[in-house]
């Protein structure tokens, strides 16, 4: 369908403009609140976790475009942020969960006090005490900021309680032990705190895992066992006292590694981000009316025919024939296959879909506008996969390729065990001391190989199913998705 000014599509355009990271007015503009999202606005929850593109990001920059007068947040960004100098503050004798507890209680309380100075509502000579003590970069750069805090030299003269800050000052040093600061900073914050609310973001802690620290025993497992540990001692000791409300975003497979105890009884302050059909399916209805700028149809509140309405302001067609079939199904379930369930997957694959017909000069995205799509969409989700495996697998290109070597989707879990065994003198040392069966593990956890079921035409992927296992016994399926991309059917 030509295009021409008379007859321009503006949702089409907006749609191609869409970004995976969404910040600021437009993470505003589109964003979409599910009522598990709103527990974490008063504490109820306080970890979120998640696959990489699950969404964690975009509720962090949510909850950041959410400060009033009244209401503050800070986030902590751990992205290029050196863990190895939080190692120092390990407490021997602790439990494992326990032994980096404090460390964090410690800057999640000074990062407290620095949003203190946010706040009017904050005596001003406490505010005017913490602006002259504390470091100011704590917005740009959290790796200098936590070094500066937890270095030696660094000191912080500050208000111990009501009066004159000349005769109530105490004086924080980092020569006093850790345990001990955390105690004056929480008598300090006890003192102080108003009725505002503050929420601290512990976000892009995956930032600096990798191979080596891929197990329960390593430093960063337990540093992250300590994060836990001190996010669940906060909640508890300031729940009904105050609004103060720190949050982790975390992946769901550095997840998995933490051991505690107490991990079941985490179950009721985590947001599991794994979505379910009709609340994506809401999801992507909300974002594509919002680039209409429309609101839904009136009397519409299905999910399945709220979406083909949504659909329908952008694709010629929102039914898919099946095979040449006269049988169709419905567009949205069929991005669903071809997707893991992720917000960003279905939005990568709405722009991707949108800026191809523009580029074609369409008005609407045409059939063979979608079905010319499948190679563009399939090589972005390997390229992600490759970006979220490499640290684990770091040949993961070479296993891709064994993978889909015999052209088929479908394959016997012996025969893939025997390939990679064939080839293993060819990885890196790493990849090759995973072993055959640790390499198909995990592409079996990021979803990848799925379990074909003894249904046909039926398979089951972790997304889905979070406790699958597999045996050598089963037939594996490659991931819908990947099939143009891997070139195999």
């Amino acid at each position: 369908m030509a295009m021409d000014n008379a007859t321009e599509n503006p949702c089409l355009k907006a749609v191609a403009a869409w970004k995976l990271e969404e910040r600021g007015e437009e993470n505003a503009r589109y964003f979409f609140e599910t009522q598990r999202i709103t527990g974490l606005y008063s504490g109820e929850s306080c970890f979120v976790i998640g696959r990489k593109g699950s969404g964690k990001t975009a509720i962090a920059e949510h909850i950041l475009n959410m400060q009033d007068h009244s209401t503050f947040a800070q986030t902590l960004s751990f992205r290029n942020f050196p863990f190895n100098i939080l190692a120092q503050f390990d407490q021997e004798g602790f439990s494992t969960s326990s032994r980096f507890t404090n460390i964090w209680k410690y800057i999640t309380y000074m990062t407290m006090l620095r949003t203190f100075a946010k706040n009017h509502a904050i005596s001003a000579e406490l505010r005017a005490l913490i602006d002259d003590e504390m470091p100011q970069d704590l917005g740009r750069a959290t790796s200098s900021y936590i070094q500066q805090i937890t270095d030696r030299s660094f000191g912080l003269k500050i208000l111990s309680s009501g009066g004159s800050a000349s005769t109530k000052n105490a004086y924080l040093t980092n020569e006093t032990a850790i345990y001990e600061r955390v105690a004056i900073l929480e008598n300090i914050i006890d003192q102080h705190i108003d009725e505002s609310t503050y929420y601290i973001l512990y976000d892009d802690l995956d930032d600096d895992y990798d191979r080596e620290s891929a197990h329960p025993e390593s430093t960063y497992a337990k540093l992250l066992g300590g994060l836990f540990k001190a996010t669940v001692d906060i909640k508890a000791r300031f729940a009904r006292r105050a609004n103060f409300y720190p949050i982790v975003f975390l992946r769901d497979d550095i997840y998995d590694l933490l051991r505690s105890n107490n991990k079941a009884k985490l179950m009721s302050d985590i947001i599991d981000l794994r979505w379910q059909n009709s609340v994506l399916s809401d999801m992507v209805s909300h974002r594509i009316f919002k680039a209409a700028a429309c609101s839904p149809p009136d009397g519409v509140t299905d999910s399945s025919a709220l979406m083909e309405k949504a659909l329908g302001l952008l694709f010629d067609s929102t039914r898919v024939s099946l095979n040449g079939k006269r049988r169709t199904r419905p567009l949205m379930s069929e991005i669903e296959r071809r997707s893991y369930g992720r917000p960003r997957d279905i939005i990568a694959y709405l722009q991707l879909a949108a800026s191809n017909a523009l580029q074609k000069g369409e008005t609407m995205i045409s059939v063979e506008t979608r079905k010319n799509l499948d190679r563009l969409y399939s090589e972005y989700l390997i390229t992600d996969l490759i970006d979220e495996l490499h640290t684990r697998i770091p040949d993961i290109e070479e296993v891709f390729a064994i993978v889909s070597s015999s052209g088929k989707a479908s394959l016997r879990y012996q025969d893939l065990e025997v390939a990679l065994k064939d080839n293993l003198d060819q990885f890196s040392a790493h990849t090759a001391a995973l072993g055959p069966r640790g390499i198909i593990d995990l592409l079996v956890k990021s979803s990848v190989l799925g379990k074909q079921l003894p249904v046909e035409n039926q398979q089951e992927f972790r997304y889905q199913n979070r406790f699958i296992r597999v045996s050598p016994n089963d037939k594996l399926y490659i991931h819908r998705g990947l099939h143009s991309g891997l070139v195999v059917s």
